[in-house]
């Protein structure tokens, strides 16, 4: 609670998708294609790391509000919605230091994912493709 809500929905989009930090600050409008279940990222550090995402309800219900709520082309936005966030960063040291809290980086949320779906009975095979790029050491 101690964190914005544009930091909670950040979270949640992490945790429940497995995608890079930068990756949700760079969705796009035009990549969202919710009526079909899936989110194209069409970036990344490697080769691969194009792909199509799907989310779950409650990441799907998040950004259709969000875009309901925005004016510009991202869903995760600057004051002005013309560009992306350029870092989120802040906003993530001061929701640690209101909650007392210690340290962890927002990447974490992605392996908390990893873990999760390894937990959930899903096997490295399906997990490898969702987060592209790298084999996944257990």
């Amino acid at each position: 609670m101690a964190a914005s809500n544009l930091l909670q929905n950040f979270a949640i989009v992490m945790i429940d998708m497995g995608i890079r930090p930068e990756e949700v600050i760079r969705i796009e409008v035009k990549n969202l294609n919710l009526s079909y279940g899936y989110i194209f990222i069409p970036f990344g550090k490697t080769k691969t790391a194009k792909r199509k995402v799907p989310p779950n309800t409650r990441v799907s219900d998040l950004l259709s509000k969000r875009l309901n709520e925005m004016g510009g082309e991202y869903l995760f936005a600057n004051e002005s919605p013309q560009g992306p966030l350029t870092t989120i960063k802040t906003a993530h040291a001061g929701a640690l230091r209101r909650a007392k809290l210690p340290h962890f980086r927002l990447y974490d949320l992605r392996h908390t994912y990893s873990t999760r779906f390894i937990e959930s009975g899903g096997d490295i095979a399906t997990l490898r493709p969702c987060l592209s790029t790298r084999t996944v050491k257990w």
